[in-house]
């Protein structure tokens, strides 16, 4: 997929859930895509417009149709050549589990960065801390968990920063983004090791939190059966996309509620009131210890279609202040 320069920037990164059918003929038709950032959904429309035939499945020897559902994660990167007018495309950036080869770091695996670790920081306790290997083997992203120590935290960030890159995962002949996450044990020497970790395993195993016997999805149809629309919202047609930003605490109590995004002040305040009075979760785990984990959940308002009324000042503030496509 190509981007114009003049409506995207290198660097930006959306997520994308794709969902189509698979025609008896092989095309694909009900293309109901959702993204994060509603312009890449456009693009994605018409990519799957151009995109070759599928092969058609098949039943009993007869074609038929196939529901397929795809999620993505794409960055936008620069690919003209220097001097040249810029050229947008996007490019894979899922962070994967598994791997053909799986990364290494100076020729060994996370023990040996945990040793190189232990000479940099001499810190105390026992945390569990995540990485996202990139392709060219740098650490994109550290995440420490289990740990309130802000402190610690930063420490740990830095001397990630400052340490050798890792050599990428492969997969089907590709470098790949790739997540390692493993508990770490620092005694008052310094001294680190491998805490519950098999001899080259890189993830622990996370159980997700878990709401009303399922996870996210449900959460979202309670929290849609809970919230009552407003009535002047109804009225005058407000609906779109709100971001909502909450952490599962290891209690399972939701803490540190943010709406960063929001159509309008009312739909933001009908769906504060139903987030404080949430049930409690079912802490997400690691290696058997609870864990915080933070979300991210996309919540869509839409009304039955009806004549909008003349603007007031409230329903233009609502479109002075309702996001750029």
């Amino acid at each position: 997929m190509e981007f114009p320069v003049s409506c995207y920037e290198a660097g930006e990164v959306a997520h994308v859930r794709l969902g189509f059918t698979v025609g008896r003929n092989g095309r694909p038709k009900k293309v109901v895509p959702y993204a994060s950032d509603v312009r890449f959904a456009d693009r994605v429309l018409v990519a799957v417009a151009a995109s070759p035939d599928w092969q058609p499945a098949l039943r009993e020897g007869r074609s038929r149709e196939e529901i397929v559902s795809l999620v993505l994660r794409i960055r936008l990167v620069d690919t003209a050549p220097e001097g040249a007018e810029p050229r947008l495309r996007a490019e894979d950036h899922t962070v994967y589990l598994r791997a053909d080869t799986m990364p290494t770091y100076r020729g060994g695996g996370p023990d040996r960065w945990l040793a190189e670790l232990k000479e940099r920081e001499r810190g105390e306790g026992r945390y569990i801390v995540g990485l996202a290997i990139e392709r060219d083997g740098s650490v994109g992203e550290t995440i420490v968990y289990d740990t309130d120590d802000t402190t610690y935290v930063a420490a740990i960030e830095r001397i990630v920063t400052e340490m050798p890159r890792w050599t990428p995962a492969v997969l089907q002949g590709e470098p790949v983004r790739f997540s390692v996450m493993f508990p770490v044990g620092l005694d008052r020497s310094g001294a680190a090791e491998l805490a519950e970790l098999e001899e080259g395993t890189y993830s622990v195993p996370m159980v997700a939190p878990k709401f009303g016997g399922g996870g996210l999805p449900e959460f979202r149809q309670w929290l849609m059966r809970h919230i009552r629309y407003p009535e002047r919202a109804m009225r005058y047609g407000i609906e779109g996309r709100m971001l909502v930003d909450f952490v599962v605490e290891r209690d399972g109590r939701m803490d540190r509620i943010v709406i960063r995004e929001s159509p309008h002040p009312d739909l933001a305040a009908v769906a504060w009131e139903a987030l404080r009075e949430a049930p409690h979760w079912e802490p997400a785990r690691i290696g058997g210890r609870t864990v915080r984990v933070k979300y991210t959940l996309p919540v869509l308002f839409s009304v039955p279609a009806m004549p909008v009324q003349q603007p007031d000042e409230d329903r233009r503030t609502w479109q002075l202040n309702r996001p750029k496509l």
